[in-house]
């Protein structure tokens, strides 16, 4: 009597005309995949705006509170120019709130906030210039009068 062994592992997945793919192949092509559709996102915007915001790595966050909220500033006081958004909790809590959508601020709103800011911290500044980075984000460079009080200390 003869016997004939019929397996159920790959050998059957081959017969039924089934391509086998290794769990590490399957895994490399999604990540490929991935990789490909994003970098089909980036462009020299993108590119130029996360630059700039690593140029303000090591910068402190100061929390800054106005009537249009809660607003992040990194100021790079040395080279006379700032970035400013909106804080996470506004964007969030606008997306969840009664509303579901977050309305960014105006480009005057968040210049106003900026030389605002500036002002709450004794500096005559005026603002300069400006960019939008990556939307709510903005970039300004100030530039600043010297004080008389600080002159007649010196």
């Amino acid at each position: 009597m003869q016997s004939t062994y019929v397996s159920k592992g790959r050998w059957r997945s081959r017969r039924l005309g089934l391509r086998e793919v290794a769990p590490t192949r399957g895994k490399f092509s999604y990540a490929l995949s991935a990789f490909i559709c994003l970098s089909a996102c980036s462009s020299p915007e993108i590119e130029e705006a996360v630059a700039t915001s690593r140029e303000y790595t090591g910068t402190p966050v100061a929390s800054y509170s106005d009537s249009s909220g809660l607003w992040r500033i990194l100021d790079k006081r040395d080279e006379s120019r700032l970035t400013i958004s909106p804080c996470l909790s506004r964007s969030i809590g606008a997306a969840f709130g009664p509303e579901v959508t977050f309305v960014p601020p105006t480009p005057q709103e968040t210049q106003r906030t900026a030389q605002n800011w500036l002002a709450s911290r004794g500096r005559p500044c005026s603002i300069t210039g400006g960019q939008l980075l990556i939307s709510p984000q903005w970039e300004f460079t100030y530039s600043c009068r010297e004080n008389t009080a600080q002159l007649s200390v010196k």
